[in-house]
């Protein structure tokens, strides 16, 4: 069946969501999340959510910008959880710039 893999995707994104709430300069609340997709805010920052994705990619960070400072992620299952701390830290480095 697929419920073991929609947790590990769910759990996943509230890891994701959880630490992202933590970074200066993002807006989300983790107790939305319901699925893999999750969705955040680039706020007090110089970064349109278009330019903050943009800079990203070249960390190998694959986001979308849906909105003037709305991004969308996606966890996968062939992502493992370290690869999600490492992805919390890669934007907080951009961010910081």
């Amino acid at each position: 069946t697929l419920f073991p893999y929609t947790t590990l995707f769910r759990s996943h994104a509230r890891q994701l969501a959880a630490r992202l709430q933590q970074i200066p300069g993002i807006s989300i609340d983790p107790e939305t999340v319901d699925t893999n997709i999750l969705f955040f805010d680039v706020v007090g920052a110089k970064w349109s959510a278009k330019e903050f994705v943009a800079a990203l990619k070249p960390h190998g960070l694959l986001l979308n910008a849906v909105g003037a400072r709305s991004c969308r992620a996606v966890t996968h299952l062939d992502v493992p959880a370290e690869a999600i701390e490492q992805a919390a830290e890669k934007i907080a480095r951009v961010l910081d710039r």
